[in-house]
């Protein structure tokens, strides 16, 4: 776990690599197969999780980041640049009885 300040504020960081795959098939093939980084950031009580795939330039966060850490964002935002490469962020944002993706 690593840990990151920003503005007085101490975030905890933890990324655990996953793979999603389907079964090979007789040849060895797989359907579909991912790799990527689970990651959270955790401050004080209030933690927040995203997902990036591997090649991607992209996170993919389980609610509005911008609710959860303010200001501390556009640094946040530097540091996955800096860390992983990511150029793009947005949330998964439940409207009714469908999730739709939000680009920040």
């Amino acid at each position: 776990m690593e840990s990151i300040m920003i503005n007085k504020n101490v975030y905890h960081i933890s990324c655990v690599p996953f793979e999603d795959k389907s079964e090979q098939d007789k040849d060895g093939n797989y359907e579909y197969y991912y790799k990527g980084r689970n990651i959270s950031f955790c401050r004080d009580k209030e933690w927040i999780e995203g997902r990036m795939y591997d090649e991607e330039e992209v996170i993919s966060f389980f609610q509005n980041p911008i609710l959860a850490f303010g200001g501390d964002f556009e640094a946040i935002k530097v540091y996955l640049g800096k860390e992983y490469g990511i150029r793009r962020f947005r949330f998964l944002e439940r409207q009714s009885k469908v999730s739709v993706y939000t680009e920040l």
